[in-house]
């Protein structure tokens, strides 16, 4: 991101990298398939738009998913700061079933039924220490987004993905960066969600936040 020179016609941009092979391998498949890329858009801009309160002068959207979490802070609607870890929910959950010498399906059930709600619970505190290193990651991008931006005040942590539904990790991300944390649903610009979908629990309304975001468009 750089500054507005108003007597230049330059404008503030933010320059996002990636890693190529991923890349190249998921535009492959899409063309043996007899389609052609038109555009390649980033999940962490996807999630920001699925989500994503324009209101808010500042905001850090959060979507844990399988394998990555993407976090995005923006103001107003415009991302400042991008991240994606290297961590999600399935690393979690084998990790859950090693140390508890579990299978998986009882370690998802531990993880989505337990969480971080009962400190005095051995599997909470374990999973907790397994958290660790994610909420480190969490903590840090805060860090480096208010040194970079110290008139900008972070009004709220908006949570989504699988990984949001984990009871207790909403409040411990509070706790971390003294900043109110919300989980939300990954349909909440959707106009007619409300009404067809009302009754859907928390995982399956914040699972998709990537995929809704990339239905709504790819203008970040």
């Amino acid at each position: 991101i750089g500054p507005v020179d108003e007597g230049s016609n330059t404008v503030p941009g933010l320059l996002v990298a990636g890693p190529r092979e991923p890349v190249s391998v998921t535009v492959r498949a899409v063309e043996q398939a007899g389609l052609r890329v038109a555009r390649v858009d980033l999940a962490a801009f996807a999630a920001l738009r699925a989500v994503a309160d324009d209101d808010l002068p500042v905001e850090e959207v959060v979507a844990i998913g399988a394998h990555l979490t993407n976090i995005v802070i923006h103001i107003q609607g415009v991302p400042m700061m991008v991240r994606t870890v290297a961590r999600g929910g399935d690393e979690l959950t084998a990790q859950i079933a090693s140390r508890m010498s579990i299978d998986a399906d009882a370690a998802e059930l531990a993880k989505r039924t337990v969480g971080l709600a009962d400190d005095d619970s051995e599997s909470s505190r374990m999973i907790r220490d397994i958290l660790r290193p994610l909420l480190s990651e969490l903590r840090s991008s805060l860090s480096a987004f208010e040194q970079a931006n110290p008139d900008a005040i972070i009004e709220r942590v908006s949570l989504t993905g699988g990984g949001a539904a984990m009871p207790g990790l909403a409040d411990e991300l509070s706790r971390i960066g003294d900043v109110p944390v919300d989980v939300v649903d990954a349909m909440t610009h959707v106009g007619s969600h409300r009404a067809q979908h009302g009754s859907a629990d928390d995982a399956s309304r914040t699972v998709s936040a990537v995929a809704v975001g990339r239905a709504r468009g790819v203008a970040a």
